[in-house]
């Protein structure tokens, strides 16, 4: 099981074109891997009924890490 907050909702401009989304953080417990503070992985997902995650961003111990999406297909709705 794990825990999420909803930070909020974000208009993500990405290759694909721009995506109303919903930005969440799950809520990780202590650990040397991510930078201490407020949440360190956020996570933008599409609001609509398909929920595909669009963007991962983490702050780590020694840098940060960004993913973003690149191309989508065969989705449900």
């Amino acid at each position: 099981k794990i825990k999420i907050k909803i930070i909020g909702k974000e208009l993500l401009n990405t290759k694909i074109g721009d995506i109303n989304s919903i930005i969440v953080a799950p809520i990780l417990p202590e650990n040397s891997f991510f930078e201490d503070g407020n949440d360190p992985v956020q996570v933008w997902i599409s609001d609509d009924r398909n929920k595909v995650p669009l963007k991962v961003k983490a702050k780590l111990a020694i840098g940060a890490i960004e993913v973003d999406i690149k191309e989508i297909e065969n989705l449900r709705n």
